[in-house]
């Protein structure tokens, strides 16, 4: 049978034609961390056929789909650590037995100032945990709670000490909170200080840490 399309007399529709339009999206919830979308379909058109002004019916199929093929929405979570500037510990001369290098000589205290921005920031009961992650020289190979040395010669008994402002040390690869920010912005005091294995004499040479302050939200 033949069919066609007629305009409706009543109720008359609010748009004569279809093939264009116009949608406006509003995010409801703030995205933390992205979001993805792949293959979301968001919208869907179908028709009625009539049969002699009669509906019969929408049909199984639409006629009009508005699908998201693909696309990732990011809000970037960031912590900036003294103003994006490294954090150095310049120890000079120093002692070569245990007795002087005894985690409290030698010590260099900064307070490192640190602003967190972004998406999971948006929301002020975020929690956020710091981490002293090692680098190249690892942890002291005669106590995990201190980093490792690195130079020219045998550094295996010599080691980095980190406390924070009430003396308590600051362990690598561990979790640990830097006390009360406001608005995520604050400053961070910790000192740092050469240490070396008790009984043992270091050799003569420079030496050197690395480690990267890591900022994780939760």
């Amino acid at each position: 049978n033949l069919q066609g399309c007629t305009r409706p007399e009543s109720p008359k529709p609010h748009i004569s034609s279809g093939s264009s339009g116009e949608l406006t999206f509003r995010l409801r919830k703030p995205i933390i961390n992205g979001v993805s979308l792949n293959g979301q379909s968001l919208a869907q058109m179908y028709a009625m056929v009539s049969y002699r002004s009669r509906p019969t019916g929408y049909g199984n199929e639409p006629i009009s789909k508005l699908i998201i093929t693909s696309g990732i929405i990011t809000t970037e979570d960031k912590c900036i650590f003294n103003n994006g500037a490294p954090i150095t510990f310049d120890f000079g001369n120093v002692g070569n037995t245990s007795d002087y290098l005894n985690g409290q000589n030698y010590k260099i205290t900064r307070n490192i100032q640190i602003r967190c921005e972004g998406g999971s920031f948006t929301n002020p009961n975020s929690k956020i945990m710091f981490k002293i992650q090692t680098g190249s020289s690892g942890v002291a190979s005669f106590n995990a709670n201190y980093l490792g040395t690195t130079g020219s010669v045998d550094r295996t008994n010599l080691g980095i000490v980190l406390r924070d402002k009430s003396g308590t040390i600051v362990p690598p690869n561990k979790y640990f909170s830097v006390g009360k920010l406001n608005n995520f912005t604050g400053n961070w005091e910790v000192s740092a200080a050469p240490i070396a294995k008790t009984g043992s004499k270091i050799p003569e040479g420079e030496f050197s840490a690395h480690a990267t302050l890591v900022a994780e939200f939760m």
